[in-house]
C-alpha cells in the first residue's frame, strides 16, 4: 500500500499547474508527503552530501531517490537482499558491479535489492565508485539501490564478492608474486568482514583462489558458505573450446574443470556431455575422439607452465599474433587454460566481462534459491578423493551453501587432481612459513623501537624465490 501511495504522489507531484490537479489528488498527495517525511526525513528536504564522510558512514543512491548519507550503523529500511562487491573500484570488481546492476530484472521476484560497492578512502577509489553509481543509474531504468562503502566495518551483506587485490598482469606475472601482494589484503579483509557478515555467502574472485578461500575460512566464515569462482569459470572456458570445435553453442555442452585454478587445472573429459538435440552422429564420434585424446595425452603441469610462459613472453613483447597462434594450435582442453595468457599480458587491463558474467550467474542462482551442479574451489574434508583442504571440486550450490556432488572420474583425472591438491598444500605451507617470518620481523622491529635503538628490519625476504621453490606459477 505504501509503495502504491508513493507512486501516486510522485505522479501527482509531476503534474504542472494546480488547475490540472483535482482537489482529492492534492489532499492525497499531501497526506502521502507527510507520511513519507515522517519515515524518511530526506524525502521532504534534500541535504547535500558532506565534504567529508564520517568514518563508518555510507553514501546511498536509492532507486528513484537522490543520494544521501546513512550514519554509521544505520541500515535503510528498503535495503532488501544485499550483495557487497569488495574491490568494486578495481578492474575486476567494477565489471562485476556492472554485470550485477544490469540483472536487476532477473532479481525482480525477490523484492528490494542493494549493491554495496566497497572501496577505500585513499586514492581515486571513492571517486571511481561515486562515478560508477552515477553511470549505472543513467544506464539502467531498473537499477538496484546502490551504496558506496569506503570502510569495511560498514559492510552488511547476504553475499560478499571478494574482488580486491592484484591480478595477473605485466607487473605480476605469476601466482607466487600475487601471493606476496595479496596475502595482507586477504588477511585484513577477511578478519574485518567476518565480524558483521559471518553468515554471508562468500565468493572469492581474487587470486590465488585456493589461498583466498582458506584465509576466509580461517577468519571464521562457514566453510559451507565460502567458495572460489576459479573452477567455475575454468569449466565455462573448457566448454566453450569444445563447443567451438563441434560448431554448437556452449550451453549445449556440459563438462567440469577441477583441481587447482590456473595452470594446474584438470579438464575432466569424463564429465563432458552434449545436449540431446546436439547429438548428431558426426559430433558424437568427434567428441569421443577428443575425449580419448584428452585422457591419453594429458600433459604434465610443468609442460603446461612452460607453454604458458612462452605465450606470456610473446604477448608482453607485443607479438600478440604469435601468442594467439600458439594457443590456437593446442587441443581444446589446453586452449581453455592458455588463452587467458594472451589477454592478461597483451596490453592494459582489459574488461573482465566473462568473469563478471560468470560470477553474476552464480549470484542469480544463490539469491533466487536455485540449486545447480557446478565446480568451485571449496574446503573438503575427505569427501572428494580423500583430499583434505581447498581444491576445485564438483559441488551443488544453493542459497544454503555448498556441498560436494558425487562424480565418476577417469583414473588419469583422479591422479592429476591429487597432484594439484599436493601443490595447493605445498603452497599453504610456504605461505605459513612466510607469515611466520613476517610476524617475527614485526615483533623484533617493535621490540627494538621500544628500547629506543635503531630499527633493525632484518634481511630482505625474497618471497618470490621461496615461493617458486615450492609453489609454482
Amino acid at each position: 500500500m505504501a509503495t502504491s501511495a508513493r507512486r501516486f504522489f510522485q505522479v501527482a507531484s509531476r503534474t504542472n499547474g494546480c488547475a490540472l490537479r483535482p482537489k482529492p489528488v492534492l489532499r492525497l498527495a499531501a497526506r502521502c508527503k507527510a507520511s513519507f517525511s515522517n519515515q524518511w526525513p530526506w524525502f521532504d528536504s534534500y541535504v547535500p552530501l558532506p565534504q567529508e564522510l564520517p568514518h563508518g558512514a555510507v553514501i546511498r543512491y536509492g532507486h528513484r531517490e537522490r543520494a544521501c548519507v546513512l550514519a554509521p550503523g544505520v541500515e535503510h529500511p528498503d535495503r532488501g537482499l544485499t550483495v557487497a562487491v569488495v574491490g568494486a573500484s578495481g578492474n575486476t570488481g567494477r565489471q562485476i558491479a556492472i554485470a550485477l546492476a544490469s540483472k536487476k530484472k532477473t532479481f525482480s521476484g525477490i523484492g528490494e535489492m542493494t549493491l554495496q560497492f566497497v572501496g577505500r578512502r585513499d586514492g581515486e577509489s571513492m571517486g571511481n565508485l561515486i562515478g560508477l553509481c552515477s553511470e549505472l543509474r543513467d544506464a539502467y531504468q531498473a537499477c538496484p539501490h546502490l551504496e558506496v562503502v569506503p570502510d569495511l566495518e560498514s559492510v552488511r551483506a547476504d553475499v560478499v564478492i571478494m574482488a580486491a587485490g592484484a591480478s595477473l598482469s605485466k607487473k605480476f606475472k605469476t601466482y607466487p608474486e600475487l601471493i606476496r601482494v595479496n596475502f595482507p589484503v586477504f588477511d585484513e579483509y577477511a578478519h574485518k568482514l567476518v565480524e558483521k557478515n559471518k553468515d554471508a555467502m562468500v565468493i572469492i574472485v581474487s587470486n590465488p583462489m585456493e589461498f583466498g578461500v582458506n584465509v576466509f575460512i580461517e577468519a571464521g566464515f562457514d566453510p559451507r558458505r565460502v567458495l572460489g569462482s576459479g573452477a567455475f569459470f575454468d569449466s565455462l572456458r573448457f566448454r566453450r573450446e569444445i563447443a567451438s570445435e563441434l560448431n554448437i553453442p556452449r550451453q549445449h555442452v556440459a563438462g567440469l574443470t577441477l583441481g587447482k585454478h590456473g595452470l594446474a587445472q584438470v579438464p575432466c573429459w569424463s564429465t563432458v556431455r552434449l545436449a540431446g538435440f546436439a547429438r548428431g552422429e558426426d559430433r558424437m564420434l568427434r567428441l569421443a575422439a577428443m575425449r580419448e585424446k584428452g585422457l591419453q595425452g594429458m600433459p604434465s603441469f610443468s609442460e603446461v607452465r612452460s607453454l604458458a610462459h612462452k605465450i606470456r613472453d610473446f604477448a608482453v613483447t607485443g607479438e600478440v599474433l604469435k601468442a594467439t597462434g600458439m594457443v590456437n594450435h593446442q587441443t581444446s582442453d589446453l586452449r581453455a587454460a592458455l588463452r587467458k595468457y594472451v589477454s592478461y599480458f597483451a596490453g592494459p587491463m582489459y574488461p573482465r566481462v566473462g568473469l563478471a558474467e560468470a560470477v553474476s550467474a552464480l549470484v542469480v542462482d544463490i539469491l533466487n534459491g536455485r540449486e545447480r551442479v557446478a565446480a568451485a574451489q571449496v574446503m573438503v574434508q575427505g569427501e572428494f578423493l580423500n583430499i583434505h583442504g581447498v581444491i576445485g571440486a564438483p559441488i551443488i550450490i544453493g542459497s544454503s551453501g555448498v556441498k560436494v556432488a558425487p562424480i565418476d572420474l577417469a583414473n588419469e583425472e583422479q591422479e592429476a587432481i591429487l597432484k594439484a591438491a599436493k601443490e595447493v598444500q605445498e603452497l599453504q605451507s610456504t605461505v605459513q612459513t612466510l607469515q611466520g617470518l613476517r610476524q617475527l620481523l614485526i615483533k623484533k622491529k617493535e621490540k627494538l623501537q621500544n628500547k629506543g635503538k635503531p630499527t633493525y628490519v632484518g634481511p630482505a625476504i625474497n618471497g618470490r624465490e621461496v615461493s617458486l621453490s615450492i609453489a609454482r606459477a
